[in-house]
């Protein structure tokens, strides 16, 4: 498994394209890209939001997220906790994953 670690995105995906995270091309669901606050991108809570995520989904790794200060935390609320690898996560999409505080 490897990890990539980024943040502050405020919802703007660009960064994970293709022609600039190229690293992308050698990874798996396995591994993990971990935005370390401000993921942005559940920000209406709503079908607004489906589009990036529906992109992210479709990416070759698993993205996961801490919240931050740039965050619906109502929005994120709406996904039911689950227990993921010994933690507390709210799934978004099955790639898709906030991590818990706590």
């Amino acid at each position: 498994m490897e990890i990539y670690i980024t943040g502050d995105l405020h919802g703007d995906l660009r960064r994970f394209q293709p022609e600039i995270f190229y690293e992308q091309e050698a990874l798996t669901k396995e591994d993990i890209v971990l935005v370390c606050g401000d993921f942005g991108c559940v920000w209406h809570g709503d079908e607004r939001d489906d589009e990036g995520l529906d992109w992210l989904e479709g990416c070759p790794f698993t993205t996961a997220f801490v919240t931050g200060n740039h965050e619906n935390y109502d929005a994120l609320r709406k996904s039911p906790l689950q227990e993921w690898r010994g933690g507390s996560i709210r799934r978004i999409r099955p790639s898709v994953i906030l991590l818990e505080r706590g």
